[in-house]
């Protein structure tokens, strides 16, 4: 029997122990051999879940070149889209925080709606549409590395109205 550490009343501990536990079986009998990681076991309900990814926990090298080395290819804005044909989307890239201003400007335009750019500073830039009840957003920064602007978050689903004029429209 393994000695206890423990005291019961106040749960403080009471002594060191050279006792090896193992943590995956405390409190359990030696011969109840549940193994969380196994799809075969018995579930407890719904408080549990099964998964194969759990079956082999991944060496933590190879996480660290999966981020570093992602095969991962995002859109890169070009200039020059005609007007109604501007697609903005999420992880689309830009050069310079001017050009994703300027694409949004003239999406939303294309759009025939009002936005309002709301934070606006040296690593993010936030718009969102004039509209307070109104949901769209689209929200980019600079990237990992530093070199471009990345779209991160855009909500494109207006439950506004469409305008007919439109400011911004009529600017050089």
């Amino acid at each position: 029997m393994k000695e206890k550490i423990c005291v019961d009343e106040d749960a403080y501990v009471e002594g060191n122990s050279d006792v090896e536990v193992d943590f995956g079986k405390v409190g359990t009998d030696k011969n109840d051999d549940y193994d969380a990681y196994d799809p075969g076991t018995d579930s407890d309900g719904a408080n549990s879940w099964h998964s194969l990814e759990m079956k082999t926990p991944p060496n933590s090298e190879d996480e660290l070149e999966e981020e570093t080395e992602s095969d991962e290819v995002f859109p890169v804005f070009r200039e020059g889209a005609r007007f109604g044909e501007l697609h903005l989307e999420v992880g689309m890239k830009f050069n310079t925080k001017w050009d994703f201003k300027e694409a949004v400007r003239e999406y939303t335009i294309q759009e025939g709606r009002r936005i309002r750019f709301n934070k606006n500073d040296r690593k993010r830039l936030r718009t969102v549409c004039k509209v307070k009840e109104c949901s769209w957003v689209i929200f980019a920064s600079k990237d990992r590395d530093d070199t471009c602007w990345q779209v991160k978050t855009f909500r494109d689903d207006h439950s506004c109205a469409r305008e007919d004029k439109n400011r911004a429209g009529n600017r050089n």
